[in-house]
């Protein structure tokens, strides 16, 4: 997949032309930062999507025409409440010579040992914190997570990172548990009850 997005500048519109603009397949979108001026943008919802499937972590390109391409960061993303559908994005500008802060997603890979033990996965975070140069950002994280036996965890600071991409969230912060199941017990007529 593509880092670079072919992008339209628009104007300021109204909420008739937005509705318009997401019916024709385009996502609004704002560009800010970097000290330059806020750019107001329209994003392919295909080509978007897509970039987002990989992680949405790592830098994008936008291009507008034949200007030169704009490296951004997802900062933000507005969906439809009901429908779930992306109705807006605000993109961040970066300098590609200075580092960021930004989150990057972790996706876990594969069934745990500990499952087949009765243990059960607690997601306590599917993404930290990182800095690193733009270029240097992944669009995410791969952890596998068959190994895992009960009472086993991962902590952001058992993450193998990318050269020259370091930890900014708290060393300590949990990312997944196995934990044991509970059997609930009920005692009725005074006798012990297991459900």
């Amino acid at each position: 997949m593509s880092n670079q997005i072919l992008v339209n500048v628009r104007e300021k519109s109204s909420r008739a032309q937005l509705k318009q603009l997401r019916k024709a397949g385009r996502i609004p979108a704002v560009v800010f930062g970097a000290g330059s001026e806020n750019a107001t943008i329209d994003v392919p919802k295909k080509e978007y999507l897509q970039w987002l499937k990989t992680g949405g972590g790592s830098v994008v390109y936008l291009q507008v025409n034949n200007e030169d391409k704009v490296p951004v960061l997802l900062e933000d993303m507005q969906r439809h409440p009901v429908t779930g559908e992306v109705i807006h994005i605000d993109f961040l500008r970066v300098n590609a010579k200075e580092e960021v802060r930004t989150r990057l997603p972790i996706v876990f890979t594969g069934t745990p040992i500990g499952t087949k033990e009765d243990g059960i996965i607690q997601t306590d975070s599917t993404s930290v914190e990182v800095t690193a140069l733009p270029h240097l950002i992944p669009a995410s994280l791969t952890v596998d997570i068959s190994g895992m036996k009960v009472s086993d965890t991962i902590q952001a600071s058992d993450l193998k990172l990318p050269e020259g991409v370091q930890l900014t969230s708290s060393p300590n912060e949990y990312l997944v548990s196995i934990v044991a199941s509970q059997v609930a017990a009920t005692v009725v007529d005074g006798e012990e009850v297991t459900s």
